[in-house]
C-alpha cells in the first residue's frame, strides 16, 4: 500500500522545504557559495525527517494498514534565485523542451547500480537477487 506513504509525503514535505529553504534567495545573493552546502544539508535533513514521519505514521496506523508501505520521491524546489532538485529511490527527473532529446537530471537509486550497492553495503545493508530482481535487504527493488 505504497500510495499511503506517497500521500503522507505529498501532504507534509512541501511545507517542510519552505521552512528549511526560507533564506535561500538571500544566501544565494549575499553568500560566498557556501549556500550550496547548506542546501544539501537542509534537503538531506528534510528527507530524513520525512522518513521518520512515515515510520511514525506506520506505527500509528490501525491494523498495520501501512506496514508494507513505501515511496520514492523527486523534488524540484524553485525560488526567484535558485532551483534545487533531489530524488530518493527509483524516481527520476527529466528535462525536455519537446523538440530535442530529453536530459536526465537525476540518478536513480536502484539496487542494480554498482555504486548504489556499495553505498547500501557501507550503511550496513545488503543486496541480493530475489526471483531475478536485485533487492535491498531482501525486499526493496
Amino acid at each position: 500500500n505504497g500510495n499511503l506513504a506517497s500521500k503522507y509525503a505529498a501532504a507534509s514535505f512541501y511545507d517542510q522545504l519552505v521552512e528549511r529553504m526560507s533564506d535561500l534567495d538571500h544566501n544565494v545573493t549575499n553568500g560566498d557559495g557556501s549556500w550550496k552546502v547548506q542546501v544539501e544539508y537542509e534537503m538531506l535533513a528534510a528527507f530524513e525527517d520525512l522518513h521518520t514521519g512515515i515510520l511514525g505514521a506506520i506505527d500509528r496506523s490501525p491494523e498495520d494498514v501501512m506496514k508494507s508501505t513505501g515511496t520514492t520521491a523527486t523534488v524540484l524546489f524553485t525560488t526567484d534565485k535558485a532551483l534545487v532538485l533531489a530524488n530518493v529511490g527509483d524516481s527520476r527527473a527529466i528535462l525536455s523542451n519537446g523538440t530535442s532529446a530529453p536530459i536526465q537530471l537525476s540518478i536513480d537509486h536502484v539496487a542494480s547500480n554498482g555504486a548504489e550497492q556499495d553505498r547500501i553495503k557501507s550503511l550496513g545493508g545488503f543486496v541480493e537477487s530475489v526471483g531475478g530482481t536485485t533487492r535491498v535487504n531482501g525486499t526493496l527493488a
